[in-house]
């Protein structure tokens, strides 16, 4: 105990006890319960601490989405709520979904139109129908197109 006594940090923890236990509300707790508990907030303290500190890495956000660059053809993974809002990290210019033709292999930019024309008074029923046909390969004409999703994009490697 004589040990304890002549540590400093023994010291100004004995001072910091004396100090608060002489506080009118932390009177009638006695000081060797009344340290137990401040140790136990102070553990649980630097426990939560601890969980901001070094908390694992999450998921990735849901709103990736792999983009492609109407004018040079950039493709990239981009953190996107609203598509229409985003641009080319090269260029600066308006950027759509990465979608791919199975035939020829090509990667081309499908923009978001759907919205629109679904959202559109004037257009009929029918009109909307028709305007909503599959998108055709630009290169080959072929039907057998289909968007090529985050966990799917390669960037030419595989």
């Amino acid at each position: 105990m004589k040990l304890l006594q002549n540590n400093i940090l023994f010291s100004w923890w004995s001072l910091i006890i004396d100090r608060l236990t002489q506080f009118g509300v932390f009177r009638w707790i006695p000081k060797r319960i009344f340290a137990y508990i401040i140790i136990l907030l102070l553990l649980t303290g630097l426990l939560c601490l601890s969980t901001y500190i070094f908390d694992p890495p999450s998921d990735p956000p849901v709103n990736q989405l792999h983009t492609m660059c109407t004018q040079c053809g950039h493709r990239e993974i981009m953190n996107l709520i609203i598509p229409e809002n985003g641009v080319c990290s090269k260029c600066k210019s308006k950027i759509g979904y990465a979608w791919q033709c199975d035939d020829c292999g090509k990667y081309f930019p499908k923009l978001d139109t759907e919205k629109t024309i679904v959202c559109d008074p004037k257009l009929s029923k029918l009109e909307k129908i028709a305007l909503l046909k599959p998108q055709l390969c630009p290169y080959c004409r072929s039907s057998k197109v289909y968007y090529v999703s985050r966990e799917n994009a390669t960037f030419g490697y595989q």
